[in-house]
């Protein structure tokens, strides 16, 4: 797991829910998204060019493993101090 932070800018796709499925053969790759109207899967090498394109740029404003635990962990310790 890493956070994307809020203050990165407009995020990619932000409105909805995605699940891309990989595998060895990047032919079989496919999407689930979830909307208002439904869910939809996606499997044409068009749509799945746009996942792979809209995951790279989450992968690019993520924070690091390292940073994604230390964010974590001060939420964890604020809350903490908030019930005391």
């Amino acid at each position: 797991m890493r956070v994307v932070p809020f203050h990165v800018g407009a995020m990619p796709n932000s409105s909805e829910n995605f699940t891309y499925a990989e595998g060895v053969i990047p032919e079989l790759d496919t999407a689930q998204v979830d909307t208002s109207l439904g869910a939809w899967i996606f499997a044409a090498p068009a749509h799945m060019a746009r996942f792979r394109s809209l995951l790279a740029r989450f992968e690019s404003r993520a924070l690091s493993e390292e940073e994604t635990r230390e964010f974590i962990g001060s939420i964890k310790k604020e809350m903490e101090s908030k019930r005391e």
